[in-house]
């Protein structure tokens, strides 16, 4: 979903830029996976992207930024979790 939208934005860097790092998230999400288990907080939450989606479909764009960064913080903060706690 996240992609659609970043290339409904129209500009082919910002589309690139994000789906590698869309792309990385997914990488790194599983490796959490493996390392904390599935229930583990961090974890893509599909109730904040569906927030997202509805507030961009709402044109509501400060509040859609807002959502994705902070879904972009919890993946991080999920990932650097996972390292510090190797199996």
């Amino acid at each position: 979903f996240l992609e659609a939208l970043l290339e409904g934005a129209n500009s082919h860097n910002l589309f690139t830029f994000f789906r590698d790092i869309l792309n990385q998230i997914k990488r790194y999400h599983y490796f959490a996976m493996q390392v904390l288990g599935t229930n583990n907080q961090g974890h893509c939450n599909i109730d904040e992207q569906e927030m997202i989606m509805k507030l961009s479909l709402s044109k509501n764009s400060d509040d859609a930024v807002q959502f994705l960064d902070r879904y972009l913080l919890k993946s991080l903060q999920c990932v650097e979790t996972a390292i510090d706690n190797p199996l």
